[in-house]
């Protein structure tokens, strides 16, 4: 209880706003539209797109928890600085992640909220990916391609010195252009899947978690019939009935409950969709807002024709 009140003030009185007061220096780029992020050569050239590097993204208020930390504690520290990640420390060094997913999971796997008593380092992902304060966007963007991550943590000199998100890296592609590659108004048929997997709401949760684990996907479209899109299977959601989805198809127990239920019992319905012509610059500022994980992409009669996740957001960014 004193950590948590400790905590609950600290979070109060420094983090409000989240962002750092940069130097004057670097206040313009970061305002009105990042001083434009295409810089001209002056030769009649192609201009060059300017280096933002990841400390001028990151945020440098954030907290920490640490392995012996409760789950509880774990979520409430998210829920007050509105992120879905934080840092997992020992003696001042980052040793893991913890995610409100690896949380999620880890309830599933064994009693419920009555876990919550359970330790950080009994949940977290390790070990942790992390980035340079000084390495650029571009390459951030693509560590997170890589390695399947939306978050990392800042390092430099070996300590930690930031956080950096999905949600950062979008906002500065919405203030000052699109990546390398993606011209300016492009749609989002620019970076979508183009006829991906999907499910049919009345098959069976075990067949379609099969075939998520086989293809390493996270999110896969619910269709009806005719094609049109009725919602999402997201790997969050399998997270919450059942846990970790592998983990869950090897356990004998956990999947007898996958083949008794159905996709419709677990997806989310409806919403997460979008129009094959909408400018990417709009679908990365709903990314930033509304953090969905991907969008069904669909075509005038609503049928899908796409799937959009941050992955091929991040390789829009990232020129890949």
């Amino acid at each position: 209880p004193t950590r948590r009140s400790a905590l609950r003030a600290t979070t109060r009185r420094s983090l409000c706003g989240c962002r750092p007061a940069w130097p004057a220096s670097q206040r313009g780029r970061r305002g009105a539209g990042a001083v434009a992020r295409l810089q001209s050569r002056g030769d009649g050239a192609e201009p060059e797109e300017a280096v933002v590097k990841v400390r001028e993204l990151m945020h440098q208020k954030f907290l920490t928890v640490r392995e012996d930390d409760d789950l509880a504690l774990a979520l409430q520290m998210m829920s007050w600085t509105n992120s879905r990640e934080l840092p997992v420390v020992r003696d001042g060094q980052i040793v893991g992640v913890i995610s409100q997913r690896d949380v999620f999971a880890h309830l599933a796997e064994e009693k419920g909220r009555e876990s919550l008593t359970d330790l950080v380092g009994l949940a977290m992902s390790r070990p942790a990916k992390l980035v340079h304060a000084d390495e650029d966007d571009a390459k951030a963007a693509e560590l997170m391609v890589n390695e399947h991550v939306s978050f990392l943590p800042v390092v430099e000199d070996g300590s930690l010195v930031g956080v950096l998100s999905l949600a950062d890296l979008a906002a500065e592609r919405v203030r000052g252009g699109m990546g390398a590659g993606i011209r300016e108004g492009a749609p989002v048929s620019t970076v979508m899947t183009r006829d991906p997997q999907a499910a049919r709401p009345d098959e069976l949760l075990v067949d379609v978690v099969e075939r998520m684990v086989a293809l390493q996907v996270r999110h896969l479209p619910v269709v009806g019939p005719d094609g049109k899109v009725l919602g999402m299977l997201s790997d969050r959601d399998v997270r919450n009935a059942v846990g970790d989805p592998r983990k869950a198809l090897e356990d004998a127990t956990k999947k007898q409950q996958l083949e008794r239920m159905k996709v419709d019992e677990v997806m989310t319905p409806d919403g997460r969709k979008v129009g094959q012509s909408e400018p990417l610059g709009n679908v990365l500022g709903w990314f930033v807002g509304a953090r969905y994980g991907a969008l069904s992409v669909v075509d005038n009669q609503e049928r899908l024709v796409g799937i959009v996740s941050y992955i091929d957001l991040l390789r829009g960014l990232s020129g890949k």
